[in-house]
């Protein structure tokens, strides 16, 4: 049976309590909670400014002339 969104948020409380650094405790929240979009396709969307699509391409580029590990 899953927590209920109460019993999560104590959970989370007491491990902090515990000694449980804030990271560990979010990792281990999320790996216990509901699964996320895993399955929606991913699409990639070009950046918004000029100077971020230009960086993109040439990491393409790069890439197919083989001067990175694809």
């Amino acid at each position: 049976m899953e927590p209920s969104v109460n019993e999560s948020s104590r959970e989370g409380n007491s491990l902090v309590g515990m000694g449980m650094r804030t990271p560990e405790s979010r990792r281990l929240e999320l790996e216990s909670g509901a699964g996320g979009d895993h399955d929606v396709p991913y699409r990639f969307v070009l950046p918004p400014s000029m100077p971020q699509v230009l960086a993109w391409m040439r990491l393409l580029a790069s890439r197919e002339r083989g001067e990175l590990p694809s």
